[in-house]
């Protein structure tokens, strides 16, 4: 575009990407289990919560403020569901393992990456991923969150 600001927008709204993935999967998920109508009531409150957000926000913050509404609406979106996803199918979530362990990894794994950016100037783009996705992985094993969510034993017998 010839524009540097729309690199900024790009690297605000890439983590919103995740939001709407997880989202989708969640609500089609919702949907095979028949609570299709949860699902389409949750999506009218995310409609209506971002209406009025946008009113109020993006007058006084422009276009950071429509960044925030994205954010905000689909976050509550995807908390309405995913707590309605743990009900209805009975399956706890162990949260400080899978959120909160990998959420630190990844900042970590972005520290060291910050740490070595004197070292990693020349390279492209593809080595600091490599060195933030290796970082990231490590610890993610040296924490154990990388590991089957059944014993051994259990898998077998569940083959079996």
């Amino acid at each position: 575009y010839g524009d540097a600001s729309a690199g900024v927008y790009l690297a605000l709204l890439a983590p919103y990407a995740m939001l709407l993935y997880l989202d989708r999967v969640v609500d089609n998920t919702l949907t095979g289990l028949n609570q299709q109508v949860n699902s389409m009531v949750y999506n009218v409150i995310e409609s209506f919560l971002s209406t009025g957000l946008i009113i109020v926000l993006v007058p006084a913050y422009g276009m950071l403020g429509y960044i925030m509404v994205l954010f905000i609406g689909k976050a509550i979106n995807m908390w309405m569901s995913f707590a309605r996803l743990v009900r209805v199918t009975d399956f706890p979530i162990p949260f400080f393992q899978w959120v909160i362990q990998p959420a630190l990894c990844m900042l970590a794994g972005i520290s060291v990456v910050m740490l070595l950016r004197g070292l990693l100037a020349g390279a492209g783009w593809a080595v600091w991923v490599f060195v933030l996705a290796a970082v990231y992985m490590l610890l993610l094993a040296v924490l154990g969150v990388l590991r089957p969510a059944l014993p051994p034993a259990k898998r077998r017998a569940k083959h079996a």
